[in-house]
């Protein structure tokens, strides 16, 4: 659970939704520091295979299903996911902006 702007927050649950979306392979969702509301969120992704997201349609789908102060402020796509030893998602490296991807990432700002 992570706080921003007051409000607790499940990042598993903008996980959730992200991966309903058939060309998501996997999600991460993360609380970063921001000088302006003291955290934001950030939403990492993988694509599925041979698919290209479209991250304001990705950003449509979350506010349609969640709470608009659950969406990410920014979207991240990763060829892989930085892994911890144990395989699993190295949220810190992600946290950090040191993504060991392959393509290193394609942000995606916040819709005006």
């Amino acid at each position: 659970m992570v706080k921003v702007r007051g409000y607790r927050i499940e990042p598993e649950e903008i996980e959730a939704r992200l991966l309903e979306r058939p060309e998501v392979h996997e999600a991460a969702c993360i609380a970063v520091p921001d000088d302006l509301d003291g955290a934001r969120l950030e939403a990492y992704l993988t694509p599925a295979a041979g698919r290209a997201p479209d991250l304001a349609e990705l950003r449509r789908h979350c506010l349609e299903g969640l709470p608009r102060y659950m969406v990410p402020a920014a979207f991240h796509v990763l060829g892989a996911f930085p892994r911890t030893s144990t395989g699993k998602v190295d949220r810190r490296a992600l946290a950090a902006g040191r993504t060991d991807a392959p393509d290193g990432g394609v942000p995606c700002p916040p819709a005006s």
